[in-house]
């Protein structure tokens, strides 16, 4: 269940103002957020799907997806990555991707019921204030939709999200983010002003996309990637995690590139 999502909250005059002027329409904001390493950890359920399915796709033991792990890759980039510094051979790789994401999907079925997902800290709190300013919510992520709405409803999340946005409707970041805008601007009759729009991930890969389509990167240094490497990469802000509620809100509306 979301950490404490449902907890009282209280607004100063400048938090009472804003809500307002948000409600009337006068600023449109949308807030994206990644899955894993971002929002809530399940290493130990997506171990076991990868395992199983490369298994039983090319017949390989003991398969780590975490040796060539990019955040944000699509599973099959993920299992062709690691079969390839295996050794395996381009051709006998190709020979079952078109059987991933369809073996995938039934072990993901299979073994996420049972399996363990951690919400980490802070989350509930921040998506239930931003809901409450009025800010629209998507999920951009690599998963699977199947996988991605499971994981959302077992860690007591969905009710939200307007959009979840996956692998399945678009190949890369770029088109997912700019699809996520285009949805919100259909389910609301409102223009996201591209200054207006974030990206809450924590790896390196969306701040580059980020940067070329003008939005902003929330950098978040919960997942596979260090607080170093994503300073680094120049995102607009940065944080260790999102337990600060307030202090994550007042920041990414401030006006000024704050990393904390």
């Amino acid at each position: 269940m979301a950490d404490d999502a449902s907890a009282l909250v209280t607004h100063d005059a400048n938090e009472v103002e804003e809500i307002v002027s948000l409600k009337r329409g006068g600023q449109a904001s949308l807030a994206n957020f990644d899955i894993d390493g971002t929002m809530l950890t399940a290493w130990a359920i997506h171990s076991k799907v990868y395992e199983a399915t490369v298994h039983s796709i090319y017949g390989v033991r003991n398969f780590n997806f975490r040796v060539h792990y990019n955040p944000g890759d699509t599973v099959v980039e993920v299992i062709r990555s690691n079969l390839l510094h295996l050794d395996y051979l381009p051709e006998f790789i190709e020979k079952g991707v078109g059987r991933i994401n369809e073996t995938m999907e039934k072990y993901y079925k299979e073994y996420l019921p049972e399996g363990e997902i951690v919400v980490l800290p802070g989350v509930g709190r921040l998506l239930s204030r931003l809901k409450q300013r009025g800010i629209a919510l998507n999920i951009v992520t690599g998963n699977r939709k199947v996988a991605a709405e499971m994981f959302l409803e077992k860690a007591g999340l969905t009710e939200y999200f307007d959009s979840v946005i996956t692998s399945d409707h678009a190949p890369t970041r770029k088109e997912k983010l700019l699809l996520s805008i285009e949805l919100s601007r259909k389910a609301t009759g409102k223009e996201y002003q591209r200054q207006n729009v974030f990206y809450f991930d924590d790896s390196l890969h969306s701040i580059p996309v980020s940067k070329e389509l003008r939005i902003k990167s929330v950098a978040v240094a919960t997942g596979e990637t260090t607080e170093d490497a994503l300073r680094e990469a120049g995102p607009n802000f940065i944080f260790k995690d999102l337990k600060n509620t307030d202090a994550v809100i007042r920041t990414i509306f401030s006006k000024k590139k704050i990393t904390r």
